[in-house]
């Protein structure tokens, strides 16, 4: 119930054999599994990436709301656990997080409640727990989506100096550099991204909501517009499982008042460039993280109502 997202912040699991997926669309089994809840209290707006079977989540607003932080959290999904680690550089929110090449970054932010974009980087050290600086983006950008392919870290489009954009570029971690990409398609920010069989997938965002889903060709330099979410939305999360694009939850949804929250889980094969959906979320959240990590999708933070209201209960 809505006490129950609020006062609790818990870490959610989503289990997903995707593999019973078949010609005639059935729906794939699932369940949700509430795991052990963030230690330091609820979060929206986080940063969350896996490293070797640890799951981060970085800086983010703090309940009751406004109160951004730079506070950052490790989960060990063999302990069901959490522990502080050192904390962000940078006090930010709706930061990027991604791994590549055996480390994980932390990717420009918004920063006040005036959402002022940043550029800075930021590639973390677990074996001495510390943040380091590598070179910023090339355009100062949050609620972006990042992913790596091959050994080469994605930032796509995000909310810039008040408005969307559609800036892409690719970071390579040997030479601390950035190249400038082709730009996706049109401008949007809190969209999500996620690397599936080896190829980046783009999907959903503002400005409005969109059910948009594109696939990056690195060797021409392009993206390709492929069969569209049924639920345009942003604010989402987005993972990959068993050769399977999943998207789960977002915002703003007119017709869950008075939350305006999407409790919508949907899958995308590539192979067949269709979509599916799942049983929807018991308790929808947005401004969450999602990630894939043995077979399940690991759902830690996010938002219970649109705008604030921090809770990672599900």
């Amino acid at each position: 119930n809505g006490d129950a997202a609020v006062s609790a912040a818990d870490l959610v699991q989503l289990r997903v054999a995707l593999a019973t997926m078949d010609d005639a669309c059935l729906l794939p089994a699932s369940e949700w599994i509430t795991l052990a809840p963030l230690a330091a209290g609820a979060r929206q707006e986080i940063g969350v990436a896996d490293l070797d079977g640890v799951i981060y989540a970085i800086g983010g607003f703090e309940a009751p709301f406004a109160g951004q932080t730079n506070r950052v959290e490790a989960y060990d999904t063999g302990a069901d656990a959490w522990r502080a680690v050192a904390p962000l550089p940078l006090v930010a929110h709706h930061i990027g997080a991604g791994v590549v090449g055996g480390h994980l970054f932390a990717v420009g932010g918004l920063t006040s409640l005036q959402f002022s974009p940043r550029a800075e980087v930021f590639r973390y050290l677990p074996d001495e727990d510390v943040w380091e600086p590598r070179s910023p983006l090339p355009t100062a950008r949050g609620a972006l989506a990042v992913a790596a392919l091959g050994n080469r870290l994605h930032a796509i489009a995000g909310f810039g100096a008040g408005r969307a954009v559609a800036d892409h570029a690719a970071y390579d971690p040997d030479a601390d550099s950035w190249q400038v990409l082709a730009p996706l398609p049109e401008a949007r920010d809190h969209l999500a991204a996620a690397t599936v069989a080896g190829r980046l997938y783009v999907v959903g965002g503002r400005e409005p909501n969109s059910a948009r889903l594109h696939r990056y060709d690195p060797r021409h330099d392009r993206w390709e517009s492929l069969a569209p979410m049924p639920t345009a939305r942003s604010g989402h999360g987005a993972a990959a499982v068993d050769g399977k694009l999943v998207v789960i939850g977002g915002e703003v949804d007119a017709r869950n008042p008075p939350n305006r929250v999407f409790d919508e889980v949907e899958v995308y094969d590539p192979e067949t460039d269709r979509w599916v959906s799942l049983p929807p979320m018991p308790v929808p959240r947005h401004g969450m993280g999602a990630v894939g990590v043995n077979g399940a999708v690991h759902v830690p933070g996010g938002a219970f109502r649109a705008g604030f209201g921090a809770s990672a209960h599900n």
